[in-house]
């Protein structure tokens, strides 16, 4: 039975037996010849089980088939298939065999898919042509000499980067710049500090002065008073919440100091302090005036003094509150 299998592998793979005979230099097949050929594996694949079909099939297989195609000639190898043929008469394993007739069958496919004619896409191009004539487009382009020098001077940058954090004084370079980077950054910082102080951008927490009551509270209010009546409304907030502390300082509410902001003033009185309530207006009308650069205008003063009348530091309510809304300005304070 063997020899039977042998005998009709011969005969269908005598022209390549022939050819290789016949002419050592490497044949040159058509695209038909070519498909023939492989067809012809194909066939014979099903029967490389019998290790003298493998065999036949192996003294018949040239190193590599020669194809030409018009004016293209292609060289496809044989090693693949010499390889698995070798192997086959080795061991009659049934997934080589079949490797090998997929392979064979793939590479028919692949001749199948090269001989059919590319599609018609003169339309598409046409069509892409005139949406790239478009305005939107006309500034595309290659790159010209100068973003090739640029390009070029990238490289040369990032070789140099390289080359110098591959270096052994990579770790005395990287601590020297960060120690430069971080003086900077203390540099900077202390830049801002000072043109901010200088410019007078920050407001004082306090006001000048050994203690708050060093001032009478009627002093405070009389300034107050004054900022009022040329329209500087926010000076007048200001000076108006210090006599409601100074007041209430020189009642004995708290200690002296001048080093206390005006949340700390709050948080001496007592939730049961008759002061409280007051004192929290104030707070919440003056810190968004002074220290959020609110803008405060003649009901904003009133307010406080509405606030001081409660505190028992405006002697008639009624009269001084309406003296200061008539002697200051009613336009808004600017800035």
């Amino acid at each position: 039975m063997r020899a039977k299998f042998a005998i009709v592998l011969l005969v269908l793979l005598a022209p390549l037996v022939c050819r290789a005979a016949s002419d050592s230099a490497p044949a040159t097949m058509t695209l038909a010849e070519y498909r023939a050929q492989l067809q012809q594996l194909v066939a014979a694949a099903p029967r490389l089980a019998d290790p003298a079909a493998s065999a036949a099939m192996l003294a018949a297989l040239p190193p590599a088939w020669h194809v030409r195609a018009g004016q293209q000639q292609f060289v496809v190898s044989t090693a693949w298939l010499r390889g698995e043929l070798t192997a086959l008469r080795e061991k009659a394993d049934p997934e080589t065999r079949q490797g090998i007739q997929r392979r064979l069958e793939r590479l028919l496919a692949d001749l199948d898919a090269y001989e059919t004619p590319p599609p018609d896409v003169s339309t598409t191009r046409r069509a892409l042509t005139g949406i790239l004539a478009t305005s939107e487009f006309s500034a595309v382009r290659g790159p010209n000499w100068l973003d090739r020098l640029k390009q070029q001077i990238a490289e040369l940058l990032l070789k140099l980067v390289a080359r110098i954090f591959g270096s052994s004084s990579f770790p005395v370079i990287a601590s020297t710049i960060v120690y430069v980077l971080v003086g900077l950054a203390v540099l900077l910082t202390g830049l801002w500090v000072y043109r901010t102080l200088a410019g007078g951008t920050l407001p004082p927490v306090v006001p000048e002065g050994v203690t708050i009551s060093a001032k009478e509270w009627s002093v405070w209010l009389s300034e107050a008073r004054d900022a009022a009546a040329v329209g500087r409304w926010r000076d007048a907030v200001r000076l108006g919440y210090w006599a409601a502390i100074s007041r209430l300082e020189s009642q004995g509410v708290w200690p002296p100091d001048r080093a206390r902001t005006p949340r700390e003033y709050l948080r001496l009185l007592s939730p049961t302090s008759e002061h409280r309530s007051t004192l929290s207006a104030l707070t919440h009308i003056f810190e968004p005036t002074w220290y959020g650069s609110q803008a405060a205008d003649a009901s904003t003063f009133s307010r406080i003094v509405a606030n001081l009348e409660r505190l028992g530091a405006v002697a008639s309510a009624g009269a001084q509150h309406a003296t200061a809304l008539r002697d200051g300005p009613v336009a808004p304070e600017q800035g």
